[in-house]
């Protein structure tokens, strides 16, 4: 079985591919906090992915019906039936290349949201072991002033 971490992926929106590594979503104490400084610009990045996959989507779909249609039409002015048209248009290969077009970029366009998903929940859970640092600091923090009276400290530096 593979590492879910090695699990990088490629999604092509035409003109680019675009790299979903799962690699993004690790932290630890020591990276947290640039995690946290970088999780918003590659949060921004991905999105407006997802934004030119779901505008390429529209634009493939609006491209099949557009030729489909065509078919379509040709077929019932050859005299066929309404089905005899439909299979026509759906046999065609100009017709069956757009379908593909539309099955990959509603695939793409599914990757790039499951990544972003992704993103929230690193962020969340990123946001979370902050929040548990913070606690454990302030609980060693109130532990150590516990243990040494604060005055005595004082009471030292003014006699030196």
């Amino acid at each position: 079985m593979t590492d879910p971490v090695d699990n990088i992926r490629t999604v092509d929106l035409g003109d680019e591919q675009i790299v979903l590594d799962p690699k993004r979503f690790l932290f630890n104490d020591a990276s947290l906090g640039k995690f946290m400084e970088d999780v918003s610009i590659w949060y921004d990045y991905y999105s407006s992915k997802s934004s030119k996959s779901e505008s390429l989507l529209v634009d493939a779909e609006t491209l099949y019906d557009t030729r489909y249609l065509e078919k379509f039409l040709e077929g019932k002015q050859a005299g066929l039936s309404d089905k005899g048209a439909d299979a026509l248009a759906r046999t065609n290969l100009v017709v069956k290349e757009c379908q593909e077009l539309v099955n990959k970029y509603k695939s793409t366009t599914k990757q790039l949201k499951e990544y972003l998903k992704s993103f929230d929940k690193a962020h969340s859970m990123a946001m979370n072991r902050g929040y548990m640092i913070r606690k454990e600091l302030d609980k060693l923090n109130s532990d150590i002033q516990s243990s040494c009276n604060i005055d005595d400290i004082i009471g030292k530096i003014k006699e030196e």
